[in-house]
């Protein structure tokens, strides 16, 4: 069976969701302090040591996963595949997508990666149940 993982990032927080035949699992990270100021905006670049440590352990969190599909309202979830390119490229190759997506809820999340993943694995041939 194919593993699926979305994952909902900001500059706050991120949520891994894993997805299995008829529920899913989910891990909640949250960024350091010095990742984020009062309004949330970034302080640095993704080199910054607060940010490599968040997506280290974002990327700690999806090593089972066959593929993977980002989703986030602002720039993390770009900058966070500029970490995997430079930092862990066999993880950023088994990123299947990246798509924006505001503050859902995990129902509504879950439902996005579901339908996303199925169309995805015809297109790729894989037989989905």
């Amino acid at each position: 069976m194919t593993r699926h993982s979305t994952v909902w990032i900001d500059h706050k927080d991120a949520k891994v969701f894993y997805l299995g035949d008829a529920n899913f699992e989910e891990k909640e990270l949250h960024a350091p302090k010095s990742y984020v100021t009062s309004d949330g905006a970034k302080h640095a670049k993704h080199t910054d040591p607060a940010t490599a440590t968040f997506f280290a352990n974002v990327a700690k969190v999806l090593t089972s996963a066959d593929s993977v599909l980002l989703v986030g309202p602002g720039p993390a979830k770009l900058e966070f595949v500029h970490y995997l390119t430079a930092h862990n490229p066999q993880l950023a190759a088994r990123v299947v997508g990246v798509e924006s997506a505001d503050h859902p809820t995990d129902r509504q999340i879950v439902a996005h990666a579901r339908a996303y993943f199925a169309t995805h694995d015809r297109m790729d041939g894989v037989h989905v149940r």
